[in-house]
């Protein structure tokens, strides 16, 4: 059966989203060619079965990275944007609009049914890879199956929607700042207010309106967030500080959509170096962080005043370290993996 990899115990993220991606994939490939077939992921079970076990995975940090991996994988491969480029190609002038709409009529329902998956890889799709799943998978679908298209007038409007090069610019004043320039529909729907380089680039200040509602506000180079800026979520979350060829790198603050606070420094979008986390129920850590793990020596104090100093590694106490309790008492002891193994007079 094409459920039979529905399976409570599965241990793999990674398979999880391929597998889903692959139902949808044939699902929309199959509406496209007028041979539909049940949308197998809009089942209550189906539903059920992905809300438990993404849910289990999203503390796993290794494991939601593999499967944003997998995830972009599998969305440059899917059939759809084939199938979709193959019916494109072989339309005549006369059925290629209502053939175009079509296309992008199955490709929203298809992006819409996997609404829901993409909400658990939303957040840490866009650290690893700087970009919004959505608005990669409109990215695909602009350069597998429409770029080389035939248009005509009655289609440049809708067109238009995936085209990541077309911006319509003109020169205005803004404030203190003469000679500013609008640059419109960068990313679909996105409006960019700020200066460009002569290659029409964003170059200098900007401030962008993301066609996902999240913003940006400062410095550009060549295209890419880079120097002092602020980046705000839509679903809730900021930061504040450097960025480097569009990630953030540097010092800065980040406030995530949990709450939690941090204040130090990153590499490739990631906490890496000297850094301080408080979290929402009371807890702080202040240490070293690697790859968005606490790794390295730090202190760990915990809302109710009991602390740990010494070495983590990939978030868990290891090695020694000394654990002083809230009651003034001080346990000198060995950590293996973050459990206390030996404990010293």
């Amino acid at each position: 059966m094409a459920l039979d990899w529905l399976n409570p115990e599965v241990e793999n993220c990674s398979l999880l989203v391929g597998n889903a991606l692959k139902l949808l994939d044939v699902y929309a490939t199959s509406t496209l060619l007028g041979t539909t077939r049940l949308n197998l992921l809009s089942l209550n079970t189906v539903k059920f079965f992905y809300n438990t076990a993404f849910s289990h995975f999203l503390s796993y940090k290794n494991e939601i990275k593999d499967a944003c991996a997998e995830a972009k994988k599998r969305m440059q491969e899917l059939e759809f944007f084939v199938k979709a480029k193959e019916l494109l190609s072989a339309q005549s002038e006369d059925s290629l609009t209502d053939t175009f709409k079509a296309v992008v009529h199955t490709y929203e329902d298809m992006k819409a049914q996997g609404k829901g998956l993409f909400l658990y890889l939303k957040s840490a799709f866009q650290t690893e890879f700087n970009k919004d799943i959505e608005d990669f998978l409109d990215e695909q679908l602009y350069k597998q199956a429409l770029k080389e298209m035939k248009q005509n007038d009655e289609l440049s409007d809708l067109f238009l929607k995936y085209d990541r090069s077309y911006s319509h610019t003109y020169t205005t004043s803004y404030g203190n700042y003469p000679g500013y320039t609008w640059a419109n529909s960068y990313n679909r729907d996105s409006i960019y207010f700020g200066e460009l380089n002569e290659e029409g680039l964003r170059h200098g200040y900007g401030e962008i309106t993301y066609s996902n509602g999240d913003i940006y506000k400062g410095n550009w180079t060549n295209d890419k967030h880079d120097g002092r800026g602020v980046y705000l979520w839509k679903d809730y979350g900021r930061y504040e500080g450097d960025f480097v060829e569009g990630k953030m790198q540097g010092n800065g603050k980040r406030v995530y959509h949990s709450g939690n606070v941090y204040v130090g420094q990153f590499i490739d979008g990631k906490k890496h170096g000297p850094g301080t986390m408080k979290y929402t129920n009371g807890d702080e850590y202040n240490g070293v962080w690697d790859d968005d793990y606490m790794h390295g020596r730090g202190t760990y104090t915990w809302a109710q005043g009991d602390s740990f100093t010494g070495k983590f590694v990939k978030d868990k106490r290891e090695g020694k370290g000394t654990l002083t309790l809230a009651s003034g008492e001080v346990v000198e002891a060995e950590w293996v993996s973050g459990k206390m193994r030996t404990t010293q007079a």
